[in-house]
């Protein structure tokens, strides 16, 4: 029987151990899908029109090719807003045209997030857990989904039941109605959006994900 000496043990204990190592966490901000999202607020765009708030947030999606999702309640008034931007990014555009209305908005999951600060939930702002981000962050399927007044049990079965997703809901949020208006947002994200407006949040424990009340 050949015997292995010393040193070749030690590498080979030091190779295993590289090779058993996990990914180092993401710091939240650092996310690598926050890259684009970045660089879209930073386009320059031009301007001048006077629309509707939601027709507004429609052409600032589209000029810089990100996804929005906007709280409802910050749409409750529906004003007709003003925009005057030449070769201005669209950072400060968009700020400049929340500012006035009161709200503000947020990159967060996949989205520029708008919204009331005085209407909204602070827990919505609440980071997700890493283990949910290893499960769902990932999915590489995109859509369009835009629930309205639909129960979150039925939202959530529609997103998950066909790439089958095992997500047990707790029954106390099954009948909360979801409003909102997700466009070509990844499936994970999708699934969180809608968690967060019914009020929830997702956990990993020893029987797999579940949607409890926050």
């Amino acid at each position: 029987m050949r015997l292995l000496s010393a040193a070749a043990v030690s590498l080979a204990v030091c190779v295993s151990a590289q090779a058993m190592q996990f990914p180092k966490p993401v710091r939240p901000g650092e996310e690598p899908w926050r890259k684009p999202f970045n660089a879209a607020l930073e386009k320059k765009i031009s301007g001048d029109a006077k629309k509707p708030l939601a027709e507004m947030l429609d052409w600032f999606c589209e000029q810089a090719g990100v996804t929005f999702v906007v709280d409802p309640s910050a749409l409750e008034r529906a004003p007709t807003v003003t925009l005057t931007a030449k070769a201005i990014a669209v950072g400060p555009a968009l700020k400049q045209l929340l500012t006035p209305l009161g709200l503000e908005y947020q990159v967060r999951d996949m989205a520029v997030f708008i919204f009331d600060p005085k209407k909204l939930d602070k827990t919505m702002l609440t980071p997700e857990d890493l283990p949910i981000a290893r499960l769902l962050d990932n999915r590489e399927e995109v859509l369009n989904f835009e629930p309205d007044k639909m129960p979150a049990g039925d939202a959530i079965k529609q997103l998950t039941e066909q790439p089958g997703i095992k997500l047990a809901v707790d029954e106390a949020l099954k009948k909360t109605p979801v409003t909102l208006k997700l466009k070509d947002i990844r499936l994970g994200y999708a699934i969180r959006w809608v968690v967060r407006y019914a009020g929830g949040k997702i956990i990993v424990d020893r029987d797999g994900m579940k949607v409890v009340k926050r």
